[in-house]
């Protein structure tokens, strides 16, 4: 019996038996409605919180879990309520969960769901934003630059307790109609109408929304008149988002493992692998699977289920070298790895990069991540750290006869904006982790005949 929690606990379970319902957190109580503050946000839900921690040594399984799940939900703020469980109790029980709570919210804050708490009423949309970014560990860009002090935008209004990233970000852009589209090689807020607004699922932190379900019928009319009935086309399009903290170096594509229509007919398309094509870069992909029309189509695709897979950095290495317009054949070294600065110079409207790289491939097994990231890698930023806009690359590449990876690449850089370039930022990924990422969509509609 663990003494000290059993009447805390007691008064826990009618809290945590309505969280379980609604997926195991258990409700938090909300200050009065107003503009939040870094200062405000860790004091809202205090006294549940505190039960919460308590409820880590109940008697009950269930109660258990339940609080180690919410306490998780809480990130940054059940931080100091989990470190102070394991210096204040000797209850094994408590310290192992805290401890475990601690660790899994270590693990959001580089690759997991950022969760906000946010309570605003008539704010401005500068405000909200900067409060998500914050709370969501990175900044949100907008285009144009100062699409914020433009006018005309709508007041916000949120109340959300410990609810995720994505979810805060598609109320703000109900509200404001600023929609995160891609943006030279990464994703900005701009004005664009909710591209992205089908049926959606959140996993994580990842976005994943079902954009168009398309059919095209092409008859070639060769010398059987088109006799053979044509070729058909039939395909889903979705679009899938990653929260700016997360340096996704690659995707896999779409796999999916169920299509079936409404008359039982199975729409997995027939040929070699049904993964998905799919295009993008940092923060937003483009997907495509083909699926295969039956021979007599229902009127809805009852169920649709599949996954796609992400890389995802967790560990990386930071290359600087400063002084950046005045680098000539600079070199810097990591590992087996040797990167040069041939030159950089102003091009036009634009600054262009030549540089190039040397790695070894027995001593790099990392070498197809690091190229998979010299897209959105590689920066180049002004003396208040703003990276510059991209342009454009492009690179060649060969083996020398020792088995090193010889690598010369020219990077474009917008010269616009009266931004001077000062120094290159080159973030090299150490260590990395695959999320898969699952989605099932119900009842979308199916193309006509």
């Amino acid at each position: 019996m663990r003494l000290f929690s059993w009447m805390v606990a007691a008064s826990l379970m009618p809290c945590l038996a309505g969280s379980l319902a609604r997926g195991g957190e258990a409700p938090l109580s909300r200050p009065a409605t107003g503009a939040a503050s870094p200062a405000s946000q860790p004091a809202d839900g205090i006294p549940e919180a505190e039960r919460l921690v308590a409820g880590l040594g109940s008697d009950n399984a269930m109660t258990r879990q339940a609080s180690q799940d919410a306490l998780i939900r809480m990130g940054e703020h059940g931080r100091p309520l989990l470190a102070r469980a394991i210096a204040q109790t000797k209850d094994l029980e408590v310290i192992t969960r805290a401890e475990a709570a601690l660790r899994q919210i270590d693990e959001d804050r580089v690759v997991g769901s950022s969760y906000i708490t946010l309570h605003l009423k008539d704010a401005e949309p500068r405000v909200a934003l900067a409060e998500i970014s914050r709370q969501a560990f990175a900044p949100l860009a907008v285009f144009p630059d100062d699409l914020l002090e433009q006018g005309g935008l709508p007041k916000v209004n949120l109340d959300l307790v410990r609810q995720p990233f994505w979810v805060a970000m598609r109320q703000f852009s109900g509200q404001t109609g600023l929609d995160l589209q891609p943006f030279n090689e990464g994703v900005r807020l701009m004005r664009s109408g909710m591209r992205a607004n089908g049926p959606s699922v959140i996993f994580g932190p990842f976005l994943v929304v079902a954009t168009q379900i398309s059919r095209t019928q092409v008859i070639q009319l060769g010398q059987d008149g088109g006799a053979n009935g044509g070729q058909s086309d039939f395909r889903l399009n979705l679009v899938a988002y990653s929260e700016p903290k997360l340096k996704v170096l690659r995707s896999s594509g779409v796999k999916l493992d169920e299509a079936v229509d409404d008359l039982g007919n199975s729409l997995l398309f027939s040929g070699p692998d049904n993964r998905g094509y799919y295009g993008g870069s940092a923060g937003y992909w483009q997907l495509s699977v083909q699926l295969a029309w039956p021979e007599k189509p229902g009127s809805r695709i009852a169920r649709l289920r599949g996954s796609e897979n992400f890389t995802v950095q967790t560990k990386a290495k930071t290359i600087e070298i400063d002084d950046l317009p005045s680098a000539k054949e600079k070199t810097e070294s990591l590992g087996g790895m040797v990167l040069t600065v041939h030159s950089f110079a102003h091009n036009a409207d634009t600054w262009e990069l030549k540089v190039s790289m040397k790695v070894n491939s027995l001593n790099s097994p990392g070498w197809a991540q690091i190229q998979q990231v010299f897209q959105t890698g590689m920066r180049v930023v002004d003396s208040q750290g703003v990276a510059l806009d991209r342009r454009g690359m492009n690179s060649r590449g060969t083996n020398d006869h020792v088995g090193n990876h010889l690598v010369d690449m020219t990077l474009q850089f917008a010269a616009s904006g009266g931004r001077n370039p000062v120094k290159l930022v080159w973030e090299i990924p150490l260590e990395t982790k695959d999320i898969n990422v699952p989605f099932e969509f119900k009842n979308l509609p199916m193309p006509r005949n």
